[in-house]
């Protein structure tokens, strides 16, 4: 009977040494939860970026809402990057607290144009007149209703961030400039032309008139419709405030 006594002390003595090894192993292991050694999280947002703050701290709109980022030294970063205002940027970094530490920053490509809002195609898309590239339609689901919130009127001089996806122009951000209410009267005729004048502009006949049109990289627009000198072009344009013509459409 003794003996069996001591077998079973030696038993349960024998289990309270192994499951205080287990509890040991548990709360000092190598656990996967967030420890002292645990790697902070990496967030990724993308952005405008907008200036420095100071040396040491950037701000960037997101989502239409300023945002400042911190890292020692940015500005040389910044410098080095050649970043300026209204790029889109990718950021890496981690939030510490009140404080957000850049970890990497990425340019993102994005195409900008910039002109006159002419008006609504539907309830999805706009029409605008790029002041370099001529007419453009921009596509968003809903802009109309977020435009007409803004009071976008027809000549007001508006900024777009587009990408271009399944040959549509997809608004990214949408930037009014200013509240001009420009007239926009768009004129129609056909001209002959007279010759290229430099790589934005050229020179045509209407008529008995000599007009001198604006017309964005004109050398290279002119190559692909096999434009040449003295052939005749259905041209469309307008005059913008400081009294240039600028052509919207050409179709030889």
């Amino acid at each position: 009977m003794k003996k069996a006594l001591g077998i079973f002390i030696v038993v349960i003595f024998s289990l309270i040494l192994i499951s205080g090894c287990s509890i040991d192993g548990g709360e000092n292991g190598d656990g996967n939860g967030d420890g002292d050694n645990g790697t902070p999280d990496i967030i990724t947002l993308e952005g405008y970026f907008v200036g420095l703050a100071d040396n040491n701290s950037m701000e960037v709109l997101v989502d239409g809402e300023p945002v400042v980022f911190r890292k020692t030294g940015l500005v040389d970063i910044i410098q080095d990057m050649k970043l300026s205002e209204d790029q889109k940027i990718r950021i890496d970094y981690i939030q510490a607290e009140n404080e957000k530490t850049v970890q990497e920053i990425y340019i993102l490509d994005i195409e900008v144009a910039k002109g006159i809002f002419t008006g609504f195609a539907d309830n999805n898309s706009f029409e605008m007149i790029d002041e370099e590239q001529g007419f453009k339609i921009i596509y968003k689901v809903g802009i109309y209703e977020e435009l007409s919130n803004m009071e976008i009127n027809t000549g007001d001089l508006i900024k777009v961030f587009y990408e271009i996806a399944d040959n549509q122009n997809q608004l990214d951000r949408f930037v009014l400039v200013d509240r001009t209410s420009q007239e926009v009267n768009l004129k129609t005729a056909t001209i002959s032309i007279n010759g290229i004048i430099d790589n934005n502009s050229f020179e045509a006949t209407a008529g008995s008139e000599i007009l001198v049109l604006r017309y964005y990289d004109t050398p290279e627009k002119f190559d692909e419709l096999e434009i040449k000198d003295g052939d005749e072009v259905d041209v469309t344009w307008y005059e913008n405030d400081v009294g240039q013509l600028i052509a919207v459409w050409l179709e030889k």
